[in-house]
């Protein structure tokens, strides 16, 4: 336990076997459980997630990124959850530094922002500029003032999820949790500066194709919520 809280730690993985065993191992020892949501992965991550003492959450069929976080998140015991990916790019190495923050400014949900990164080079110009892009739609509709408006890495209490109407089953989940969580006064929200990794393994598909969808979302979003 982690200041008399149980703490879990959260993975999203789909075919991430090239790295998933080396990053298990860099999660902090005070950490209480390690689940990995497995998404109709067609390689072994599952096996080797289990050999490295994770938990599995396994998805048959392909229920995207929202929908697994929507199935995973209230299956968890941890009172203070961190997500991450199961790529390696999201620092939970660095656990302990964002818990810190978010104990000591007594918040609910703490958006982790990988901007400014630290290394250009671990992300492509193409998902930088879309980041930017999204990122700003987003502070313009809803009044917020984040540096990173998709990030996958949160701390947030177990307890406030059901404050929030989450129902998005795409990658605009992300963006989804972030605004239920910064627009709802009774949510004590902040953004803690991360370090972001080049991803092990291949990149994800149709970046632009999700692009446009969180965009529409976003403004779906606004006008009819």
């Amino acid at each position: 336990m982690y200041r008399d809280k149980k703490i879990t730690v959260l993975m999203f993985c789909h075919n991430d076997e090239s790295g998933i065993e080396r990053f298990i191992k860099t999660v902090p020892p005070f950490v209480d459980e390690v689940f990995v949501i497995d998404n109709a992965s067609t390689d072994k991550t599952a096996e080797k997630a289990q050999k490295s003492g994770a938990g599995i959450i396994r998805n048959k069929t392909d229920l995207g990124y929202g929908g697994s976080y929507l199935k995973a998140l209230p299956l968890v015991e941890g009172e203070i959850i961190i997500t991450t990916d199961g790529d390696g790019t999201y620092p939970v190495s660095d656990a302990k530094n964002a818990l810190d923050n978010f104990f000591d400014k007594g918040l609910d949900f703490l958006n982790c922002s990988r901007f400014p990164l630290k290394d250009k080079y671990s992300m492509r110009l193409r998902n930088r500029f879309g980041n930017h892009v999204l990122t700003a739609v987003m502070n313009y509709l809803f009044g917020f003032k984040l540096n990173d408006g998709q990030s996958g890495m949160w701390v947030l209490k177990k307890e406030i999820l059901p404050k929030m109407k989450l129902k998005s089953r795409g990658m605009e989940f992300s963006n989804e949790i972030k605004i239920e969580a910064f627009k709802n006064k009774d949510i004590k929200t902040g953004e803690y500066h991360i370090d972001y990794a080049e991803r092990i393994g291949a990149s994800r598909p149709y970046p632009a194709l999700e692009g446009v969808k969180m965009l529409c979302f976003l403004v779906k979003k606004r006008i009819f919520n």
